[in-house]
């Protein structure tokens, strides 16, 4: 079995594929994870406040860490097991076990207005819902979850059946404190495979996957060098 690379949360989503490295399970976690269920499985680790570099090398904090309030590793919501267009992971169940501090896991549900736009999550119609995931807890997040269907909601004038198209999402909000550190160990099934080089541990991508990457990079790069122009325009109107 093998495992994604090892990395903190903040980082471990949108990472980049031409840089990925996948490794063997060491044996102490092969003998924790034996589960027929499972095949492979990613390692987050949430760290406290203490540990922040910015703080220990006495650099200035960068504006997503809103001067240090958010020293400590955090994660925004986001859906995985979804697969399509949004996520390139397979829509797979994904089962998490905890090591380490418990941390408290977000479930925020994102509803489907009747004009086809989208309620805020975590509104007065459907609050969001926390978990504590600790050693002792084996949390489940399952293809449904984060799918479209009917979720029961508050009744308002907007929902007066009290029934609306949602899907969840999640994430870790709340940092840890201090010298706390917090391990996930997310085991999913999947069905699809990388090449690997044995030596440097990379993620060998095929030609045809390089050129989808670029393009992909190609776009972005271009959409945000218009909206930095629009925006550098926008001030001379």
């Amino acid at each position: 079995m093998w495992a994604y690379e090892w990395c903190s949360g903040k980082f471990s989503i949108g990472r980049q594929p031409d840089r990925f490295r996948i490794f063997p399970y060491p044996d102490r976690i092969e003998h924790i994870l034996q589960d027929d269920r499972f095949n492979s499985c990613i390692v987050l680790c949430y760290l406290g406040k203490s540990y922040c570099v910015y703080c220990r090398l006495n650099l200035p904090h960068p504006p997503s860490r809103k001067g240090g309030d958010k020293c400590g590793s955090t994660l925004g919501l986001h859906q995985d097991v979804v697969g399509g267009q949004r996520n390139s992971q397979d829509a797979a169940p994904i089962s998490t076990m905890t090591v380490g501090h418990p941390r408290v896991l977000t479930m925020a549900l994102q509803l489907r207005r009747r004009d086809g736009g989208l309620h805020r999550c975590g509104t007065e119609l459907a609050p969001e819902v926390t978990f504590t995931l600790s050693p002792t807890v084996e949390f489940e997040l399952h293809n449904q979850d984060e799918q479209w269907h009917p979720r029961t909601v508050k009744k308002t004038e907007d929902t007066p059946e009290g029934v609306v198209l949602g899907s969840y999402l999640h994430g870790m909000q709340d940092q840890l404190q201090g010298h706390n550190a917090s391990c996930g160990l997310l085991r999913r099934p999947l069905n699809t495979a990388a090449e690997v080089n044995s030596h440097t541990h990379m993620v060998i991508m095929s030609k045809a996957e390089k050129q989808a990457y670029t393009q992909r990079n190609l776009s972005k790069q271009n959409a945000k060098q218009t909206g930095n122009k629009r925006a550098a325009g926008g001030g001379n109107e």
